[in-house]
């Protein structure tokens, strides 16, 4: 049980890491400038999957892990599948997310 929850912490610890990235060729002084709503909109979400990619990955190898090493215990097998269901239903929304928008963009003339 204690070697699953170190597991858990350092999967933990190495996803903060992912979601806050060192700022690369940053330069002082230099005005951040957007095109248009549209362009901005596009590049969040661009963000938001390149970072969710690898945060996910790490979430489920560790949800399998656990789901491993819980052997007879029946509770733990359902929370863990429940919180694979979870992080897969979230994927298919962020990575649906494009697919979303152009349908949206369309009903509404755009």
């Amino acid at each position: 049980m204690q070697k699953s929850k170190f597991i858990l912490k350092v999967l933990f610890l190495v996803s903060i890491f992912l979601c806050f990235p060192f700022v690369v060729n940053a330069e002082e002084g230099k005005a951040i400038t957007i095109g248009s709503v549209d362009e901005l909109l596009w590049s969040i979400v661009k963000t938001i999957q390149y970072y969710s990619l690898p945060m996910m990955a790490i979430a489920l190898v560790g949800l399998g892990a656990k789901l491993i090493t819980s052997g007879d215990d029946n509770q733990t097998k359902q929370s863990v599948k429940s919180w694979m269901i979870k992080v897969l239903s979230g994927g298919l929304v962020i990575f649906g997310a494009s697919s979303i928008a152009n349908v949206l963009k369309l009903a509404v003339g755009g």
